[in-house]
């Protein structure tokens, strides 16, 4: 089982000028604002259960440098399924996302098993703002692309260690806890250490960063009150 983290590694434009450089502002700069939590420490085993409404966004550095951030919601129960929401935005400031019907999300927690997944609709959103539905056989085509976002729900191959207290935009979490996984790549091997809390919905994530720190996902913001982008 693998740990999959999506980010857009992209440079920051500076000016420069005749005595200094001074760097231009980022569209993503405002979501980079301390929110001044302060959350009790919980020992982490799983996520917790998903409830219409539940949302947190997550920014993702490299070398220091803001790259994007993604806001994923739990927008509604549908029937046996669960529709889950990915918003995406770089650092140019384009919104790009996709929603989906998915199924098996209790049983991918309760059973660790991946492949109870099953995808009933998808919606993909592009940055021109125009939204594609994906269904019937076409969903075949667009599961694996989807379905290794929900593999961080499996946690049975993972060996917990305590995390310690880290701070984040959207908090200072007073203890963690704290997971390494390995990621094979096409020329590569690379280590993510990712710290975990309870009290975050969705998948309960903090923080993940590589073994160097230079590939940084750090949490923004997380609550009960998301909103659905895609209509």
């Amino acid at each position: 089982m693998r740990y999959i983290l999506t980010v857009f590694v992209t440079g920051i434009i500076f000016l420069a000028g005749c005595s200094s450089s001074d760097k231009k502002p980022s569209p993503l700069d405002p979501y980079w604002t301390n929110k001044g939590n302060t959350i009790a420490y919980k020992k982490f085993t799983t996520p917790k259960k998903w409830a219409a409404g539940q949302f947190i966004v997550v920014g993702n550095l490299d070398n220091g440098k803001k790259e994007s951030i993604s806001k994923t919601t739990v927008v509604r129960k549908e029937k046996t399924g669960w529709v889950y929401e990915v918003i995406t935005i770089n650092k140019k400031g384009k919104t790009t996302g996709a929603q989906m019907c998915v199924e098996g999300i209790d049983l991918v927690k309760s059973k660790n098993d991946i492949d109870k997944i099953n995808f009933v609709w998808i919606k993909v959103l592009d940055e021109n703002g125009a939204v594609q539905v994906i269904d019937g056989s076409m969903i075949n085509l667009m599961k694996p692309l989807y379905k290794s976002q929900f593999e961080q729900f499996v946690v049975s191959d993972y060996t917990f260690e305590d995390g310690g207290a880290v701070t984040v935009p959207a908090g200072a979490f007073k203890g963690t806890t704290k997971i390494k996984v390995e990621i094979s790549g096409l020329m590569s091997k690379k280590t993510y250490t990712s710290f975990f809390h309870p009290d975050v919905p969705v998948n309960g994530l903090v923080k993940s960063e590589d073994e160097k720190g230079n590939v940084v996902s750090e949490l923004l913001d997380f609550g009960s009150n998301g909103k659905a982008v895609i209509e």
